[in-house]
């Protein structure tokens, strides 16, 4: 029946709309781990850099046992906080554990993220991250977390950690958690949240506190055939949303009661979840007390374990069986083609005559409301796609700037804005494969700024990252352009010299040291040792660890010196 196909139809529109939201906060949460990654490995573990943050956002102990920002709090206080701010849920008693310490400030600058997509959510309450190791967590938008939760709070018995802890997630896949009572606002929210893991340990989990509003808001409202019903169950038949039964919450007390599909009536309590679930969707009949009969229309929501079903009464869809009437008066329409027998009969085929009126009124009513629904359901199909393929292309475009950036951050040294360790290799390698064809050698200078120490405790961390920057300013006006540096870590550096031998990389590595003898940065005078080795194949590693050596060398002879290690071997 036409009115069926229809609402069928209404629904794949309303799962697609449904699921759509779903997906959007799938993304986000893919987007935080993906990113959890990269800043846990690009983050140089830098004490005295961890200890500068520390300082700057002036972390000391406050009441309620919290180690936070007495800055963050006072501006919030003020109404003056920045809007990407984030709170740390860091426990007095952990305040040194320099593992912890390393693992916040590698999420100094991850605000602007959250920011954004919580903007780009609209709706959602909270997005935090909860360290398993230490039981700690962070969480966005800021708020004064000694209020909410206690600083020895237990994260690894909390709902959301636990849905997706090893034992319950194995596949380690999103979850939702059940519904729990929002305290910030009417209704019930649900907790979405990823597992974070590093090298094969289970480490951490981003979690997002979704109201349920935000993902159905009004959608299950819209109808078009008297009587019809919509409402969402979750996969145990728990009503999810209903336009007239409403969820009973008492916050005093904690608690809330939701209704089961099968106090809808009798014909509810036999309909099989896992047939239903198995199928994804369909149709099926149920009959009430009185014996009236009612479709039952369902579809899956996927990624959530919700069900969309639409009701209505069997009676609604009897007139469209007068189609299949129709046939007996087909040589009557093509003679005649009345919209209604408008003739007086004779009593014996009244009821004949009176049932073929009421068929073409039925019939022309029918031709009317599906005219209206496939207008209704075209529209909506327009706007959503018009709104999704604006949505992906604007997800598509922050991704990409997003790639960008992380690409920026997993290769760039962010101080100096050379390259640092792990892209130094990967850009060596094309200059390697033309050296071992052409069977020449190359050379590796490792620099080191003496007693840099030293210059930090005198001037200042400040300044002694503005020499750095000034060292490699220094250093790449003074190479070739076809010379790679990169910083090795804290003041150390590393020059790749392709079709180098041992006495140019000699003369250049002089020509270095003098010219960084010379040097002033506002009038510090500060010197460079060096070690130098020559390879003529593809292993770096053994490369780097000569220098090294040489570099050793050249800090124990006196310093302001240059040693070379050479190599006899072609491997």
């Amino acid at each position: 029946m036409n009115e069926l196909k229809s609402i069928q139809s209404q629904l794949e529109c309303m799962v697609l709309t449904l699921s759509h939201r779903v997906q959007d906060i799938y993304a986000s949460l893919i987007e935080l781990q993906n990113l959890t990654d990269i800043l846990l490995d690009i983050t140089q573990n830098d004490p005295k850099a961890i200890t500068n943050w520390l300082v700057e956002e002036e972390f000391e102990k406050s009441e309620h046992n919290y180690f936070k920002s007495k800055k963050k709090l006072k501006q919030f206080h003020n109404n003056q906080l920045p809007k990407d701010a984030v709170i740390y849920q860091w426990p007095t008693l952990l305040k040194n554990n320099s593992e912890l310490q390393f693992t916040f400030y590698a999420f100094r600058n991850i605000g602007s993220v959250l920011q954004n997509i919580k903007e780009r959510l609209g709706g959602v309450s909270l997005i935090y991250y909860q360290d398993i190791k230490f039981s700690v967590s962070l969480c966005f938008p800021y708020f004064d977390i000694a209020s909410a939760i206690p600083a020895d709070f237990n994260w690894l018995e909390y709902h959301s950690v636990r849905s997706v802890n090893p034992e319950n997630n194995p596949a380690h896949k999103i979850q939702w958690t059940p519904p729990n009572i929002d305290y910030a606002d009417d209704g019930l929210i649900s907790i979405a949240s990823i597992p974070i893991y590093k090298n094969d340990e289970f480490i951490g989990v981003w979690s997002i506190d979704v109201p349920l509003i935000t993902i159905y808001q009004d959608c299950i409202l819209d109808t078009f055939i008297p009587g019809q019903v919509n409402f969402i169950t979750d996969f145990q038949g728990t009503i999810v949303n209903h336009p007239t039964i409403k969820t009973k919450i008492d916050k005093d007390k904690g608690s809330f009661y939701q209704i089961h599909i099968k106090d809808l009536g009798k014909g509810f309590e036999n309909l099989n979840f896992n047939t239903l679930i198995k199928s994804e969707k369909g149709i099926v009949e149920v009959t009430d007390e009185q014996g009236d009969t009612s479709y039952v229309i369902y579809q899956i929501i996927p990624n959530i374990e919700w069900i969309l079903f639409s009701t209505f009464s069997k009676e609604v869809t009897y007139h469209s069986v007068g189609k299949e009437i129709t046939k007996i008066f087909e040589d009557i329409k093509k003679k005649t083609q009345p919209n209604t027998i408008n003739v007086e009969v004779e009593s014996e085929i009244k009821v004949l005559v009176s049932t073929y009126n009421d068929m073409i009124e039925v019939l022309d009513y029918n031709q009317k409301e599906r005219e209206k629904s496939q207008e209704k359901i075209i529209k909506a199909q327009h706007d959503l796609n018009e709104k999704l393929e604006a949505t992906v292309q604007l997800r598509t475009e922050e991704l990409q700037r997003l790639n960008s950036k992380l690409k920026y951050l997993a290769n760039i040294d962010p101080l100096t804005g050379l390259n640092n360790r792990r892209s130094f290799i990967e850009l060596i390698k094309p200059s390697l494969k033309l050296s071992v064809r052409g069977n020449k050698s190359s050379s590796l200078l490792m620099l080191d700024i003496d007693l840099f120490k030293a210059i930090n405790d005198k001037y200042g961390h400040d300044v002694g990252d503005a020499i750095l920057k000034n060292f490699s300013q220094v250093m790449l006006d003074s190479i070739r352009e076809s010379d790679i540096c990169s910083r090795h870590g804290g003041e150390e550096f590393l020059v790749f010299l392709p079709n180098t031998n041992i006495n140019s990389a000699l003369i250049l590595s002089e020509k270095l040291r003098e010219i960084f003898e010379k040097n002033r940065f506002k009038g510090i005078r500060y010197t460079v040792s060096i070690g130098v080795t020559e390879f003529y194949g593809k292993d770096i590693k053994k490369a780097i660890k000569r220098a090294d050596i040489a570099l050793y060398s050249a800090k124990n002879n006196g310093r302001n010196k240059v040693e070379c290690l050479s190599s006899n071997d072609k491997t």
